[in-house]
């Protein structure tokens, strides 16, 4: 018996559907991560917003959507096909984008200075 077949020797083809099912959904992840990685900015345009944004991962956003963080701070999930462009121009961006960015490096150079007191003090 294979792994594709159940006990009566029949095809189980739920399984095979469930496996390529899983296989569609690694690789839209994988594209998704290619083509938008984390912290890159994003232009979106659907009913709902349209405007720019910068790419959040999280673990429960559908494969088929991106996780993007908006000007509220809200971060929803777009389908792919809405976003229009990896925007890689900062002179393109809205202000709130690069404050955000400034603010994001201090925080992270802070985090890194004290535990460097930690380690050293």
């Amino acid at each position: 018996m294979s792994k594709f077949t159940n006990t009566s020797g029949r095809t189980d083809y739920l399984h095979v559907a469930t496996l390529e099912f899983e296989n569609i959904k690694q690789w839209l992840r994988d594209y998704a991560d290619h083509h938008f990685p984390a912290g890159c900015v994003v232009k979106v345009h659907n009913s709902r917003y349209s405007g720019y944004g910068i790419v959040s991962r999280m673990e429960n956003c559908p494969p088929t959507h991106l996780a993007v963080m908006v000007e509220s701070g809200n971060v929803w999930f777009y389908h792919l096909d809405t976003i229009v462009v990896r925007e890689t121009r900062p002179n393109r961006w809205p202000n709130w984008i690069r404050v955000y960015q400034i603010n994001q490096k201090k925080a992270e150079l802070a985090k890194r200075a004290k535990s460097e007191v930690k380690h050293y003090g």
